[in-house]
């Protein structure tokens, strides 16, 4: 915005026909640019103000759904952060998006919510362990819940194969 502003202050001092429209190609071209952003981020930012229904998240991977049908999935740190947009359907306690493979974490396109078991927390290790009552979970086809290799084993020597799981942090689907 400043430099627009820069840009018109400049050329209406500078100009010395100030009617020919030509003259002006700086600031003709600042707006051409200008105004498609200010669309854009007004588009997106009117998508992100849509009231949650769901929102969960997992080590900077974070699924807001909205009440219009519509999720919104963010992932990576924050200067690569990525954004995923599309249409979900719930069908009770199942969420299914309209795309799978987001960004080598979600490789499913099938989610189930489910009640936290304390006792199998316990279980965990300790950074896998979750804080909410409800999570989602990712499945497969046959409903069976997906797995992916854990960092580490347990006290056998074995590698450990856990759900990845979403902490439900937003639910309003009271």
């Amino acid at each position: 915005m400043f430099c627009f502003y820069r840009i018109a202050k400049d050329e209406m001092n500078t100009t010395p026909n100030k009617n020919r429209i030509l003259n002006h190609w700086r600031c003709i071209f600042s707006l051409l640019t200008l105004v498609p952003i200010i669309v854009i981020i007004l588009l997106f930012e009117k998508k992100l103000r849509i009231p949650t229904l769901f929102k969960a998240q997992n080590h900077g991977v974070y699924a807001d759904f909205k009440t219009d049908g519509t999720y919104v999935i963010k992932s990576g740190a924050w200067g690569s952060k990525k954004h995923f947009y599309g249409k979900y359907g719930l069908q009770g306690s199942l969420i299914e998006i309209d795309t799978s493979n987001i960004d080598d974490i979600l490789v499913s396109n099938r989610f189930l919510i489910k009640q936290t078991n304390p006792e199998e927390e316990i279980k965990l290790p300790l950074s896998a362990r979750l804080r909410s009552e409800k999570y989602l979970v990712q499945i497969d086809e046959t409903n069976k819940e997906m797995k992916l290799r854990y960092p580490g084993k347990d006290s056998a020597g074995n590698e450990i194969y856990l759900p990845y799981r979403f902490e439900l942090i937003v639910d309003k689907s009271k």
